[in-house]
């Protein structure tokens, strides 16, 4: 099962952690990477206490090893912007992942795949709000971004549909909303078989 994976890949970071961390120490790069991985899984699971933990102990030692610009740094505040999202706590969720779409913005450019995601996040959050005008406008520039990288079919692009057709839906625009909606489920179900896709 996919908790099963979970917590056998938990189970495996942890470790990593424990190694690394006396291979190298806690203020090495590897450390970090390996503690905020062990952060995005506990996130996968839905620990965000612990997940939260973890991502905010990376973050600082990015911060002391390569300061606030760097791409990995950037990533860190990403997720720790997209994980105050998945607890609802918005006001931290639009500060953390607009600082971090600015940073990205600035390191990789508009036309960037991990650039198109925080604005697809920060899009997403901006439904939660009601601010539908800036979340069409977040959403749909990521979606024309992963179109132009990656194709018109491929699995990112269907989560940018379905972002715009849960917008649509909320707009009152039924026609809109399904033909998106559709459009997401055939090309997440091409990619990932039909279980899988309806978890999305």
């Amino acid at each position: 099962s996919d908790l099963g994976d979970s917590r056998r890949a938990l189970s495996h970071q942890l470790a990593s952690v424990k190694i690394l961390a006396e291979k190298y120490g806690e203020q090495h790069p590897r450390t970090a990477e390996a503690i905020h991985e062990l952060g995005r899984i506990y996130v996968d699971i839905s620990e965000y206490s612990l997940a939260e933990k973890h991502l905010a102990q990376a973050w600082e030692i990015r911060r002391k090893l390569w300061g606030d610009a760097h791409p990995d740094t950037v990533a860190s505040v990403h997720i720790l912007g997209w994980l105050a999202l998945l607890k609802r706590d918005l006001d931290r969720a639009e500060r953390l992942l607009r600082e971090a779409l600015e940073s990205r913005r600035k390191l990789l450019g508009e036309r960037h795949l991990d650039t198109a995601k925080n604005m697809d996040d920060l899009g997403t959050l901006y439904i939660y709000t009601g601010d539908y005008y800036r979340a069409e406008s977040l959403i749909s520039e990521a979606l024309e971004t992963r179109i132009a990288l990656l194709g018109e079919a491929h699995p990112y692009a269907a989560l940018s549909r379905s972002s715009l057709g849960r917008l649509a839906f909320r707009l009152g625009d039924l026609v809109t909303a399904q033909r998106l909606l559709e459009r997401a489920q055939k090309d997440l179900r091409t990619a990932y078989g039909d279980e899988a896709a309806a978890t999305f």
